[in-house]
């Protein structure tokens, strides 16, 4: 008679072990996806952010030093095709307090930060007064230079660039001239020719570089491309 009793009372035990088991698999399950998730969103976000600022990025000027424009100029598109970006996650790019990319859904992913630099060009023009030589040394490194060659009463045939020939016209040059010079080096431009050069002859137009620190976020959130 006891044990007849005691059957219900086994056969509720064993469910509710079952059910227990079967939320306690459930649960495991489902905080391992979450981890493998996790993981997948990281090493996503760390791929992307270290192709954006490597020296072959198009968002950089060298290695870890951003242009801003060209990094705002870029699209989930881009990023997929060449930062490898899943083309089903969810992302966010932020500059400082910026977010200067967006797609879908990212308020659960996974974000990756590096601290990088930006830097701004602007212009800045010298009139080289001639008083101790023919040449002028620019204070900052610059990438080109425009050089306006109009003297009253001497004559440019030589243009050299830390002693190399970039332009050169034995009947004198006078106008316009655009100049490529080293981004790695200060320039020291020389002027050669018959005459005495003085101030006003020349116009030296250059765009020195600034930096400032900032972070670059990167956000991805798996399946989120389509979120919101």
């Amino acid at each position: 008679m006891r044990a007849q009793t005691s059957l219900p009372a086994l056969g509720i035990a064993l469910v509710l072990l079952v059910t227990t088991s079967v939320f306690a698999v459930t649960v495991a399950a489902e905080q391992l996806e979450a981890s493998r998730s996790e993981t997948l969103e990281r090493a996503g976000a760390v791929a992307v952010a270290d192709a954006l600022i490597g020296a072959d990025s198009e968002a950089t000027v060298r290695a870890n030093v951003l242009d801003r424009a060209a990094l705002r100029s870029l699209s989930p598109a881009a990023l997929e095709a060449r930062y490898g970006l899943d083309p089903r996650a969810g992302v966010r790019v932020q500059l400082g307090t910026e977010t200067v990319l967006r797609r879908g859904s990212v308020g659960a992913g996974t974000t990756i930060e590096r601290i990088v630099l930006i830097e701004n060009r602007s212009r800045r023009t010298i009139v080289p007064t001639f008083r101790q030589s023919g040449q002028v040394t620019l204070p900052r490194r610059t990438p080109t230079v425009t050089l306006r060659v109009r003297p009253d009463n001497a004559t440019v045939e030589t243009v050299r660039v830390n002693g190399r020939i970039v332009l050169d016209n034995p009947t004198g040059l006078r106008g316009r001239f655009e100049v490529s010079t080293s981004r790695f080096e200060t320039a020291t431009i020389g002027f050669a020719g018959s005459g005495r050069l003085s101030s006003g002859d020349v116009r030296v137009t250059y765009w020195p570089a600034r930096t400032r620190k900032s972070r670059l976020r990167v956000t991805i959130q798996r399946g989120g491309a389509a979120g919101g």
